[in-house]
């Protein structure tokens, strides 16, 4: 086993770089690019000494090279996570609301319909108000107020709301799913809730257009479930299995 480890370089040098890409996705903390910087720093002391003193041409501490470039890959892959999440980005919408602004959004996947509510994924294009809007990113959860004589954004559109936003909070019991981590892994950290006069359609069919026609056929099929369907269980079932919803 120990041989055939030996012969296969690119799997040890995958082999932590994945793992830190992993650690990274399982434990989610706002410093993890602090982290994957000391980690890195301490790797870079490791090697320079490993080199520097000679370490090197001692055979028992040959070991000590491997370990610290281990280390580098591990902190590199901590890195690649931690670059990718919005709520580190300076212009993250969060960091740059004041009282009284308003958000732009674009809705990024098709809305579900819930018991009471209404939900849809929007990416935030912009903060401020309706004559000074700044660039910004991230991502939010909506949840629009059911009213039968509303006519609500689709896949594409690009919204204007005035509505307050909230974080997504962690499980106040231990053991419980922790929601806020599920959508954390999805760059999601926020949510708002809109009623009729929280938000106006600013812009119509402004998605990708490929992912247009799979959502089309998307809402198609779900059509035809619930024509074929109409026990409510049995909807939901089948929409469980076909399209992954709850």
């Amino acid at each position: 086993m120990k041989r055939a480890f030996s012969q296969a370089p690119l799997f040890r040098v995958l082999l932590p770089f994945l793992v830190g890409i992993s650690i990274a996705i399982l434990y989610v903390k706002p410093n993890q690019l602090y982290i994957s910087g000391l980690v890195a720093s301490f790797a870079g002391v490791i090697l320079y000494a490993y080199y520097r003193f000679r370490v090197a041409k001692n055979y028992r501490l040959r070991w000590v090279g491997g370990f610290g470039i281990s280390m580098l890959l591990f902190s590199l892959g901590v890195f690649c996570v931690a670059l990718n999440k919005l709520n580190i980005r300076p212009d993250f919408f969060a960091k740059n609301i004041k009282p009284g602004d308003s958000l732009m959004v674009q809705i990024t996947d098709p809305l579900q319909v819930k018991d009471k509510s209404i939900r849809a994924i929007a990416r935030v294009t912009g903060v401020g108000s309706v004559n000074s809007v700044k660039p910004a990113s991230g991502k939010l959860v909506l949840y629009f107020q059911i009213d039968s004589g509303l006519k609500y954004p689709s896949y594409g559109d690009v919204l204007f709301i005035t509505a307050g936003i909230n974080e997504i909070k962690p499980p106040d019991n231990p053991g419980e799913f922790d929601y806020s981590h599920y959508m954390a892994s999805q760059n999601i950290y926020h949510t708002s809730y809109l009623k009729p006069n929280d938000w106006t359609i600013c812009a119509q069919n402004n998605g990708n257009q490929f992912w247009k026609v799979i959502y089309d056929i998307r809402n198609r099929l779900k059509t035809d479930i619930e024509d074929a369907l109409p026990g409510r269980d049995e909807k939901g079932i089948a929409e469980a299995l076909v399209f992954g919803e709850k």
